[in-house]
């Protein structure tokens, strides 16, 4: 069995140590692509209104951007020289606003 393209997916909120082990050592066994993914939904301020409610929208907005940018960084950091293609790919669910 053969793969040419591997995905792993990595928690914004959580240790990825383990799975991009796992991940990197098969892309490096199969030869494969490795695409490393992550994916946020901000939420709403449901307990708040106006100003306030933007402000912390924004807030999360920015916190997401932060943990996304960080996990690439670690994405990138593990595959460095051992994939022989590497891709990332992030989103956020809800638009700006």
């Amino acid at each position: 069995m053969t793969f040419s393209t591997l995905m792993v997916h990595l928690d914004l909120e959580h240790s990825n140590d383990a799975r991009l082990r796992i991940a990197v050592d098969l892309a490096e066994q199969f030869d494969a692509k490795l695409i490393g993914i992550a994916a946020a939904d901000p939420q709403p301020a449901h307990y708040a209104s106006g100003d306030f409610a933007q402000g912390l929208v924004a807030h999360e907005r920015s916190e997401i951007k932060k943990q996304i940018a960080e996990a690439e960084d670690r994405f990138r950091s593990a595959v460095h020289q051992r994939a022989r293609d590497v891709e990332w790919r992030s989103a956020m669910e809800r638009p700006d606003t």
